[in-house]
């Protein structure tokens, strides 16, 4: 149906907005963040899961030694925080060779309906 087709489109323009991207010595990092409506409902806060993508567009192998993610609700108050060198990516600290990339997921409860995230490698 022509409006379902609207709708999801519309959904697909929300999820760009809501993402931002980044390449730091050759690795590209990209953050998309979704509002769970339908979960959020049920719960204290504000659900928004994430993946992050990670692209080795370098011409030598990475390795990725740890993560700190931190997500900061409207009000400046960190809502979750993944802490610094977090190393819970695909099975501890994963090499990556030039062209091959990961992705991974997950979710955090935000008090504010927007905030950020940010973070490092």
């Amino acid at each position: 149906d022509a409006f379902e087709a609207l709708r999801e489109i519309g959904k697909q323009r929300q999820r760009q907005a809501c993402s931002s991207w980044n390449i730091v010595n050759g690795l590209k990092v990209r953050a998309t963040a979704v509002y769970q409506e339908d979960d959020s409902s049920e719960r204290e806060g504000n659900l928004f899961c994430y993946r992050v993508t990670l692209q080795n567009e370098s011409g030598r192998r990475v390795r990725l030694v740890g993560r700190h993610w931190y997500v900061i609700d409207a009000n400046g108050k960190v809502s979750g925080e993944l802490p610094e060198a977090a190393r819970t990516i695909e099975n501890g600290a994963p090499d990556l060779l030039p062209g091959q990339g990961l992705e991974y997921y997950s979710g955090v409860d935000v008090a504010t309906e927007e905030g950020k995230m940010c973070g490092a490698l």
